[in-house]
């Protein structure tokens, strides 16, 4: 996967007869070659590519010699906050895919698939208007790589959107035979515990959970010589002493104002231990949900906003601990 690049033009030019190339239903009965469309996308997926079903929009495709015609049907429904975009792009992908359909056959249909990777200049002609063919033109062919144009048609032949100097690589079989080493996952190993202790001098900020273990964290932060900062969850921002406070959890505010008051004198670290609190775990409702957003994902979010706020330049040691971590593909937990 990739990015695309390339140069997009606006141009109105729906009354220039050049741009009005022979009606696609003409064309189509000069090209030998013919596949519906679901026989297009089965024969991609013999070349390790599957196209999901909102991009499976070529209903008919003819090709013969240099060039390639599809017939677009684009899939529905598209959300109608999206409708006009994803349709483009559906439309797009569709012409890029008639393409690669004219270049595999022109290679032989030697299971090479040869998949878009940069254009020079994309042309709207007709912004707005709904496509409703692809034609492809292949320019040269080279093993490795190919070039050529496509063009989204209306559905009178006239142009709607032109994409020139389009590059297409070559994707070999045994690249999509291989797909598994495409994938990665990360394997967490046991290490031996350094031989010298983090030292817990300093100032420290312990975020504490509800079962106690913050409060005895702090207790053995000060017989270690260093000061614990103690942050509990209330219902407004408290500071009840020098080591104490109390903060609202889902206020951004709480976390700058605290951290204003103790960066000052320097931090050695910060604890975060909310995560070890939990809801009714057998309760799958909004309010749960909601409860436990606030006090980890958002909250952690909002701590490190506002420690690179208050010291932009500072690195600060943060620790998270949580509880009830599941395992994923099967790996422990520990």
């Amino acid at each position: 996967a990739g990015s695309i690049i390339g140069l997009l033009n606006t141009v109105d030019d729906r009354n220039n007869p050049l741009t009005r190339p022979s009606p696609p239903a003409l064309l189509c009965q000069t090209l030998p070659d013919y596949l519906e469309g679901p026989a297009l996308y089965r024969h991609f997926e013999t070349l390790g590519v599957d196209y999901g079903p909102e991009l499976q929009s070529v209903a008919e495709i003819w090709r013969g010699g240099d060039e390639a015609l599809a017939r677009i049907q684009l899939a529905e429904p598209f959300s109608p906050e999206l409708a006009a975009g994803a349709a483009l792009t559906a439309a797009i992908d569709a012409a890029l895919q008639a393409f690669a359909w004219l270049v595999t056959g022109k290679s032989g249909d030697n299971g090479t698939f040869y998949a878009p990777a940069a254009f020079d200049s994309i042309t709207w002609h007709q912004p707005g208007k709904a496509p409703a063919w692809a034609h492809a033109q292949l320019v040269q062919m080279a093993s490795q790589a190919s070039t050529g144009r496509a063009a989204l048609l209306d559905e009178h032949g006239a142009l709607v959107l032109e994409l020139e100097g389009i590059r297409f690589a070559a994707i070999g079989a045994s690249a999509a035979d291989s797909v598994t080493d495409w994938l990665y996952q990360v394997n967490w190993e046991l290490a031996d515990p350094p031989a010298e202790a983090t030292p817990l001098a300093g100032r420290w900020l312990v975020f504490a959970d509800e079962q106690g273990v913050g409060d005895n964290l702090a207790a053995v932060i000060g017989q270690d010589g260093g000061q614990a900062i103690v942050i509990h969850q209330g219902a407004a921002l408290v500071q009840s002493s020098a080591g104490q406070w109390q903060m609202r959890p889902d206020q951004p505010e709480d976390y700058g104002a605290i951290l204003q008051s103790v960066l000052p004198d320097g931090l050695q670290g910060i604890v975060c231990l909310w995560s070890l609190g939990q809801a009714d775990p057998q309760a799958s409702t909004a309010a749960n949900v909601d409860w436990h957003l606030t006090r980890h994902p958002a909250a952690i979010l909002h701590l490190i906003q506002a420690v690179k706020r208050a010291a932009p330049e500072a690195v600060i040691p943060l620790w998270l601990v949580t509880l009830g971590a599941q395992p994923v593909a099967g790996s422990q937990v520990t």
